[in-house]
């Protein structure tokens, strides 16, 4: 059975929403304003923190800090909700065709908690999905995929993320670099696309 790794943030969803709630509350709601012309240009959220808080919270206590402050939304029920991309529903119909793995650039909660709002998570092999928590490379280095590949040798990429491309590229992986069509029509979803 073929394994299809997803792309998170600008495949399945729009991240953004939630990413500008948790630093708003990081930073006390002092720069809404900020924070929203920064995630247009930077999609880092370690990088947009920076820039704003002005301080030496080095990349580790950002992370431990930020899964808290989500926690703590999540909890509280006041993180956004989220858009569904085609794609969502495409997993959902064809959820006995395939295996399905995420691969993101984000954290392991953060990303279970979309999955979950989005309910397909309990379609993804958890144990086998690779997020900023589980694994410290870029994908765009080919190792997360790698790892995932020790798992499922016969896998597929979807991104919107050209980084993410070179990383499969170097794994002798096929992927779909989906664009902003692909996501509103979903025109190239069908099984023989996915081989």
């Amino acid at each position: 059975m073929k394994t299809i790794i997803f792309d998170i943030d600008g495949t399945l969803t729009d991240m953004c929403l939630i990413e500008k709630a948790v630093l708003n509350s990081m930073t006390n709601y002092k720069y809404s304003k900020e924070i929203e012309d920064l995630k247009e240009e930077i999609s880092d959220t370690f990088l947009v923190y920076k820039k704003v808080a002005k301080n030496d919270l080095n990349k580790k206590d950002f992370a431990a800090k930020y899964n808290t402050v989500f926690k703590k939304l999540s909890k509280q029920k006041l993180l956004p909700k989220i858009p569904q991309y085609p794609m969502v529903s495409w997993i959902k119909k064809h959820k006995t065709k395939y295996n399905f793995v995420y691969a993101t650039g984000g954290q392991k909660y953060e990303t279970e908690y979309v999955l979950q709002k989005l309910d397909i998570l309990q379609y993804f092999d958890l144990k086998n999905s690779i997020s900023k928590t589980t694994c410290r490379f870029k994908k765009k280095t080919g190792i997360p995929f790698r790892l995932i590949k020790k798992a499922y040798s016969n896998c597929f990429l979807v991104t919107d993320s050209y980084f993410d491309c070179l990383g499969a590229k170097l794994e002798n992986m096929p992927y779909k670099h989906i664009g902003k069509k692909d996501k509103e029509t979903l025109h190239w979803g069908s099984e023989k696309f996915f081989g």
